[in-house]
């Protein structure tokens, strides 16, 4: 039975997603229901016109070489969503969507073969959740990875991050051949702390102490809290002399600033250094920030509120 000409208008009409036909003029010639009820622009109001007519803020560079391919060439294009997200601004309705207030569109480009001219047949696909659904589960990943490889009280890296990373670094060093310097330091009397003031002021202390050194680090050094009131700096391309200079400072401002946050208290730390080279015999991770731990170690026995490093 050979349809007849109003089922295929009405099929065209009535489909659920986005149809328009242009000529190669890029002028429009046909516009579904679909399209005129998203953008709120009736057939009537868009016959003869182009999109950039219609829809002037937007960027057609891309649209109109796809067009080109087609209506030049045969040659069916496809516009990504995450490439140009939409073709069309339609602002979207639900505010269940994150991030995204225009609908996210997925666009096609047929070639139509109509006697001897080619017409262009532009299909829309609204993706929109599809873009929500990979958002929140892209958001999902980047908050598993924070609770993963960050310490929840401080915000810093934590020791799974420590490991997981420091055996990379390493790897560039030989590489590149750059040192890698490790300090580990410990905030004296934080046990005498907590037990005099508690566990809340305790939890700022810890927070102060990360805030001083946040402000010395460069983006480069990965600052870690290692255990309880330990923490680790671990810094790329660095040798011992400038390795005692930071820690130094880091002692020096942590005691300076800490009336800020107890009048009564002297807030002093300890830290002990050990250098990685990119030279055999190699130490591995763990050896590395047992020869640092050793040498806090010494610091914390020395008298503390000082430093003591290993000799290289």
């Amino acid at each position: 039975m050979k349809l007849s000409d109003s089922l295929y208008k009405y099929a065209f009409l009535s489909m659920p997603t986005g149809l328009f036909i242009v000529n190669n003029k890029r002028c429009i010639l046909t516009w579904n229901d679909w399209m005129a009820t998203k953008t709120g622009m009736a057939e009537a109001k868009v016959l003869g016109k182009t999109l950039e007519t219609l829809f002037p803020e937007m960027n057609y560079q891309r649209f109109n070489f796809g067009l080109e391919q087609a209506l030049s060439y045969g040659a069916p294009q496809v516009l990504s969503q995450i490439l140009n997200h939409y073709l069309i601004p339609i602002d979207l309705t639900e505010d269940a969507y994150m991030n995204v207030d225009k609908m996210q569109q997925h666009v096609e480009i047929l070639p139509l073969k109509q006697e001897d001219n080619w017409l262009a047949l532009v299909v829309i696909q609204d993706v929109t959740h599809n873009v929500h659904q990979r958002n929140v589960l892209m958001q999902m990943g980047h908050k598993l990875e924070e609770e993963t490889y960050h310490d929840a009280l401080t915000g810093i890296y934590n020791r799974r991050f420590l490991w997981s990373h420091l055996d990379r670094l390493m790897a560039w060093s030989k590489r590149d051949s750059f040192t890698i310097g490790c300090i580990l330091f410990d905030l004296d009397h934080f046990k005498k702390i907590n037990d005099q003031y508690g566990h809340d002021v305790g939890d700022k202390v810890l927070l102060f102490f990360v805030n001083v050194i946040n402000k010395i680090i460069r983006p480069s050094d990965i600052f870690v809290r290692y255990g309880g009131e330990e923490f680790l700096l671990i810094i790329p391309n660095i040798n011992q002399k400038n390795a005692m200079k930071l820690a130094n400072r880091i002692l020096h401002q942590y005691e300076k600033k800490s009336p800020e946050l107890l009048p009564k208290e002297t807030l002093t730390c300890s830290a002990g250094i050990a250098l990685w080279n990119p030279v055999e015999p190699y130490l591995s991770a763990k050896e590395l920030i047992e020869l640092s731990d050793k040498m806090l170690y010494e610091a914390k026995t020395g008298g503390r509120n000082c430093i003591r490093a290993a000799v290289q």
